[in-house]
C-alpha cells in the first residue's frame, strides 16, 4: 500500500439509507446532514464529491427520523480535510446503515480514496458489509486498479434485524 498517496479522508458507498457520518483526525471533526438542503444530491453540498450520481439528502430517513441519505450505487467522497498518513495520529470513520426489510446490508462501505474527484471503486481501500462467508460478513475492500481485487473476510455476522440501524466504521492502525 502506498500510504502517502491516500489524499482524502472519506469515501462511502451505500445501498441502504444512512444516518450520520463522523470523522476524527489530529483534530476532531464530525459531519451530520441536519443542516443540508433536502432534495439535493450530497455532491451539491460543499465538501462532498459524488460525480452527480450520489445519494439525495432527505428529511426523516436517518437515525431516529433525522436527516439522512437515500440509497445510491456509487461512491461519494468527503473532501473537507486533506489526508496524509504521515501527518495524522489516528483516523476514525463511522457511518450508520439501515438494513432492508429482510435484514440485509449489501456493499455498504467505508473507505479511503486515492482520488477524491472520482467515484471509481478502483481508487478505494476500506471495509464493507457484504454477503459471503456464513451469510453476511465484514470484509476488507480493495478494488485494485493495478492489482487483483481483494475481499478478505474479517468476521462473519449473525443474522441482522430488519429495518434496523447499525453503526459501522473503521479506524487507522496508528
Amino acid at each position: 500500500m502506498r500510504t502517502n498517496n491516500w489524499t482524502k479522508v472519506l469515501v462511502l458507498i451505500l445501498v441502504g439509507a444512512i444516518g450520520l457520518v463522523g470523522v476524527a483526525q489530529a483534530d476532531s471533526y464530525s459531519e451530520d446532514f441536519e443542516s443540508y438542503s433536502p432534495g439535493q444530491k450530497i455532491g451539491a453540498h460543499p465538501g462532498w464529491y459524488d460525480g452527480g450520481n450520489g445519494p439525495t439528502v432527505n428529511s426523516g430517513i436517518g437515525v431516529a427520523g433525522s436527516v439522512g441519505l437515500t440509497e445510491a450505487t456509487v461512491a461519494f467522497n468527503w473532501t473537507v480535510l486533506p489526508f496524509n498518513w504521515n501527518e495524522v495520529a489516528k483516523v476514525i470513520i463511522g457511518m450508520d446503515f439501515q438494513t432492508d426489510g429482510s435484514g440485509h446490508l449489501d456493499d455498504d462501505r467505508c473507505a479511503w480514496t486515492i482520488n477524491s474527484g472520482s467515484v471509481d471503486s478502483s481508487n478505494l481501500f476500506g471495509v464493507q458489509i457484504d454477503p459471503g462467508g456464513g451469510g453476511y460478513n465484514i470484509e476488507a475492500y480493495w478494488d485494485g486498479g493495478s492489482a487483483a481485487d481483494k475481499r478478505p473476510s474479517i468476521v462473519d455476522l449473525p443474522a441482522l434485524s430488519a429495518n434496523t440501524w447499525y453503526a459501522f466504521g473503521l479506524k487507522s492502525p496508528n
